[in-house]
């Protein structure tokens, strides 16, 4: 939080520590693979989050900040629930969790709104709306990754399934060999002699 209000006021780090947090907690998203890795990209995710909310304030392009809200919460309103597997949870837990995380989002848009109407301002919706893109953003590049690690998975059996039924008519008796005529080489005149 120290690190937010360099970029930020507290009343605006505070809502986006409340926006981040409510969903992360129940989206299971990006896990680091160390606790140090994990402080030093919280921290610079939140600065870079702030910064960039303080800078589209500053630019009057707030609205780009609802769009991607809102658009990342139908997103995520609508798409499977995802067990990390760092932290795995059982088909209950995790059916349970994705439900209070479509219950939570519900009760942050109330809360944005209720940002917007009493205190718009100091911006504050756009900052609890910004840790809820973070929260939503760190989901999906885990979705990713687990979609692209199965695909890869079933890439490589189907090569090795490729590689198999080929080694099988090893060696290759049915390939032809094609005739490459040689070009005849110059013939060098030696008139030194």
């Amino acid at each position: 939080m120290l690190f937010g209000c360099l970029v930020a006021t507290p009343y605006q780090v505070t809502c986006f520590i409340v926006g981040i947090f409510s969903l992360r907690r129940r989206l299971d998203g990006y896990h680091a693979k160390t606790p140090l890795r994990c402080l030093f990209l919280s921290i610079g995710a939140s600065i870079f989050c702030l910064s960039i909310v303080k800078n589209l304030i500053q630019y009057s392009l707030s609205i780009l900040i609802w769009i991607l809200f809102i658009s990342l919460s139908f997103a995520v309103f609508n798409s499977s629930p995802y067990s990390h597997p760092n932290c795995p949870l059982t088909p209950d837990e995790l059916a349970v969790s994705w439900i209070k995380a479509k219950h939570i989002l519900i009760w942050n848009l109330f809360l944005i709104l209720l940002l917007q109407i009493f205190f718009a301002n100091s911006n504050c919706a756009l900052y609890c709306e910004m840790g809820i893109i973070a929260a939503a953003i760190s989901f999906f590049v885990s979705k990713f990754k687990e979609l692209k690690s199965s695909l890869s998975e079933k890439l490589a059996g189907k090569l090795d399934d490729l590689t198999r039924c080929d080694m099988r008519e090893w060696p290759p008796t049915s390939i032809p060999i094609c005739y490459q005529p040689q070009h005849p080489q110059r013939e060098t005149d030696n008139t030194d002699k």
